[in-house]
């Protein structure tokens, strides 16, 4: 499913997950059985196959893309990490979840997240973390099954 204009595919797609779940009250349809959320770090839409990009090969993303929901129009609510993925996750703005930079205290214990709300819908779940801003302390781990923040390059 397409919609119109150029975006990170990582972006909408969990802005949409963070809003309808987070924010809303509405049950996942029957039919969802996988959710599946990648967020790459600084990756623009003119590197991906599926906005058009020829100088580069991206056939697993695009071919998720084709087979899921993908957006074209999208804006980071801001342009650091931290504030930007803990928005994904909430639903709300920094303004509204407090975390504004790449160090600040964990975010609030009662700021509900996507994780939280999968979690009590029945599903399993589970993060793999490669950014120190985004490890446990971050607050951003509740609601995981596995929340794996360390990265070990001696280990396949």
């Amino acid at each position: 499913m397409k919609f119109s204009g150029p975006l990170l595919l990582s972006t909408l797609l969990a802005i949409s997950l963070g809003a309808a779940c987070v924010r809303g009250s509405t049950p996942a349809p029957a039919a969802l059985e996988n959710v599946l959320v990648i967020t790459i770090d600084t990756l623009r839409a003119d590197r991906l196959g599926i906005y058009g990009a020829r100088i580069v090969a991206t056939p697993t993303i695009d071919r998720l893309a084709q087979d899921g929901a993908w957006a074209a129009q999208a804006a980071a609510p801001a342009p650091l990490t931290r504030p930007s993925h803990v928005s994904l996750f909430t639903g709300l703005s920094p303004s509204e979840h407090g975390i504004r930079d790449n160090v600040t205290p964990p975010l609030a214990a009662d700021v509900p997240l996507l994780a939280e709300r999968f979690k009590q819908a029945g599903f399993t779940t589970g993060a793999f973390v490669a950014s120190p801003v985004l490890e446990r302390q971050s607050g951003l781990a509740r609601g995981f099954d596995w929340y794996s923040d360390r990265f070990d390059p001696q280990v396949d």
